[in-house]
């Protein structure tokens, strides 16, 4: 129970006392406390309360989320702060869904400005708990039914990744725990009617019992109808999961201050996909009025309405074109055009006589199924113009160039006050530039930053004040203090260079690498992902770049500081200062052959579950199943993450 329910509890004139099993007692309260423990306050009827963690929800087949987005809207709001944003800055971490005032507190900020970690990786660990007891219930592999669902190989980078695995595995030792205690409680009886004691028996049953409740709550591969004891038999043909990599956000806030080039992408970056996946649009673009104004109330109305259109994988054309670049999705809508004409033109333009009624009727039964696909082809044409004409503005192309400027390390200060100065950029999309020419830069000089950040309160109002501060806490924005020449030599730099991450000549049409995303270059995290299939071979270097925190052990994980870790969990749980004692084992991408050595099947590729603490961008997706679908990859690749975000909703999270 979190203190925000507690506190709403109170102003109902209840008291909700936390007993030591859970359960939480409640009676009515009064206003001294000699008429709280009179007899003539009754108790309310509610005995206990349950709790139901609704914590990974499913966006596409593989994509899962918490959606813990607390910057749906921004905090600072025509110069003061909402009261729904104050009270989620003062209260603890609570996940659910934010509204468009950013009623939660957000993952990062958090972690990043209130500096409550241990919040933050509890949620996330619990909800990799549930993915292993869905984990039990998966073929493909023996070392998970070995392990008893637990992911073989773990790795981590960043000090929350760290955190989480640390609670993760902490998680697994205190529900080894119970079960223990469970075997001797347990009785079972079979059908006869005889008793059964705990022991084995009872073990199992209630393991089953956790992976059918699991499976009812995180689906991640569809299920064959019918009776729920065939829940284990419906996920044996899935490879299980043989490798998890928990990646911190602050390993890399430089890709979400980026604007993204593809399709999903540049929705997002246009007109906002709002948590669930949808975008709102405006009615009278995907259905216009072709009978021109009309009646002149209606008419207006019809362009004020609002609906709602679902971006998902259930739409096979979105499917297809969310990770298309920006170059090459107008004309792929096009063609995609042009054979849905061509399939009905074949039966229509067939004399009616040469039909017989087999052919009428297989065109009859096609006919749903043409006006869906016809129904959104209409809808992501009308989209698709829309984004193709904001990238197409100078504006987006002037700040593009901005942006590979200041990756490649080029002061654009002059650029960011002429921008200020004219006032024609939105806030968060000037700070976007701002902290990335901090990130990129190492900080920025403190002469340069305070007269930026001077103007910024003039141009802005004074409420940006704290939306600055903010930004400073978590690292975004940082003043330089230093009289010596500015060096080229940067923290980015090193990590830029080591990772290959400006890649000019990539292809958009035809993209052989992941750096078509953004046009030349790749997020760092994918980029992370690459290497760790070689074993961070020759990284030693830019491994001393990211971020340190407070190290599990003396060695955290090899790095130091809790950088990154990498340990094999065991049938018989343990911590992961004792993992951590354990030599290393290969690289994830020789465990993978290993594993492709040992199954049945030849085509199928295991699965490795990247889990972003801090929120993953839609350009970051796009590199991702990118990397999924080629052969020369060895994974399949499903994402996890406690948000979907970019650029200006998480520099709005941060503030809310």
């Amino acid at each position: 129970m979190t203190e925000m329910e507690r506190a709403y509890l109170n102003e109902l004139g209840i008291v909700a006392t936390v007993e030591d099993d859970g359960s939480a007692m409640m009676m009515n309260s009064s206003k001294n406390e000699g008429a709280a423990s009179s007899s003539s306050s009754p108790s309310i009827g509610v005995n206990s309360l349950e709790s139901m963690p609704i914590d990974l929800i499913p966006l596409d087949d593989d994509v899962l989320s918490l959606e813990l987005t607390g910057g749906c809207g921004s905090g600072v709001i025509d110069g003061t702060r909402s009261a729904a944003a104050a009270a989620a800055n003062a209260a603890p971490f609570s996940p659910g869904v934010g509204d468009e005032g950013g009623a939660n507190c957000s993952c990062m900020r958090h972690s990043l400005i209130e500096g409550c970690d241990a919040d933050v990786s509890d949620v996330v660990a619990r909800s990799l708990i549930k993915l292993q007891l869905l984990n039990r219930g998966c073929g493909g592999g023996d070392s998970s039914s070995s392990l008893g669902g637990a992911i073989p190989r773990v790795q981590g980078l960043g000090p929350l990744a760290t955190a989480v695995i640390d609670r993760m595995m902490t998680l697994r030792i205190e529900e080894e725990r119970m079960e223990a205690e469970d075997e001797e409680d347990v009785e079972v009886i079979d059908d006869t009617g005889n008793e059964v004691s705990g022991g084995q028996n009872g073990t199992m049953n209630r393991n089953e019992n956790i992976v059918n409740d699991a499976a009812e709550g995180v689906e991640i591969t569809p299920l064959r109808s019918g009776d729920a004891n065939d829940v284990l038999s419906s996920m044996s043909p899935s490879p299980s999961i043989q490798a998890l990599l928990v990646i911190d956000r602050r390993i890399d806030l430089v890709t979400p201050m980026l604007t993204p080039l593809t399709y999903e992408g540049l929705i997002d970056d246009v007109l906002r996909i709002q948590v669930g996946g949808c975008v709102s649009v405006k009615k009278s673009i995907v259905e216009p009025d072709d009978n021109g104004k009309g009646n002149e109330q209606q008419w207006q109305k019809h362009q004020q309405e609002t609906v709602l259109l679902p971006l998902n994988d259930s739409d096979p054309l979105y499917a297809e074109v969310r990770d298309k670049h920006v170059e090459t999705f107008g004309s792929f809508l096009q063609n995609q055009a042009k054979a849905l004409k061509e399939s009905h033109s074949q039966f229509t333009n067939r004399e009616a006589a040469r039909l017989d009624l087999t052919e009428i009727h297989q065109f009859v039964k096609q006919i749903p199924v043409f006006t869906r696909n016809l129904r959104s082809l209409t809808n992501h044409i009308h989209i698709a113009e829309l984004v193709k004409s904001a990238a197409e503005a100078t504006s987006f192309r002037q700040r593009w160039q901005t942006e590979r400027s200041m990756l490649e390390s080029e002061p654009c200060y002059e650029l960011l006050e002429d921008l200020i100065a004219t006032g024609l950029e939105p806030p968060y999309r000037w700070l976007r530039l701002f902290c990335l020419q901090s990130l990129t830069s190492n900080g920025i000089k403190a002469t340069r930053y305070d007269a930026l950040r001077r103007e910024v309160i003039q141009t802005y109002g004074y409420e940006y004040l704290i939306v600055l501060n903010d930004l400073e806490k978590a690292g975004f924005l940082r003043k330089r203090e230093t009289f010596f020449i500015d060096s080229m030599a940067t923290p980015f730099s090193t990590l830029r260079k080591a990772l290959n991450l400006i890649n000019p000549d990539v292809d958009p049409s035809n993209p052989e690498d992941i750096a078509y995303v953004s046009s030349g270059y790749a997020p760092m995290t994918v980029r992370w992902i690459e290497a760790a299939m070689r074993g961070y071979a020759g990284l030693d270097e830019a491994m001393k770049e990211l971020p340190t925190g407070v190290g599990v052990g003396s060695g955290g994980g090899g790095g130091g500081g809790g950088r990154w870790v990498d340990v094999e969990q065991q049938s018989l749980p343990e911590n992961l200062v004792e993992a951590m004692k354990r030599k290393r084992g290969p690289s994830l991408g020789t465990l993978a052959k290993q594993w492709s050595k040992e199954s049945s099947t030849e085509d199928d590729k295991p699965v490795l579950l990247v889990y972003f603490v801090g929120g993953v961008t839609f350009m970051e997706l796009a590199a991702l199943r990118f990397l999924s679908r080629r052969s020369s990859f060895p994974y399949n690749i499903v994402c996890c993450t406690t948000e979907i975000v970019n650029g200006e909703t998480l520099l709005k999270s941060l503030s809310c």
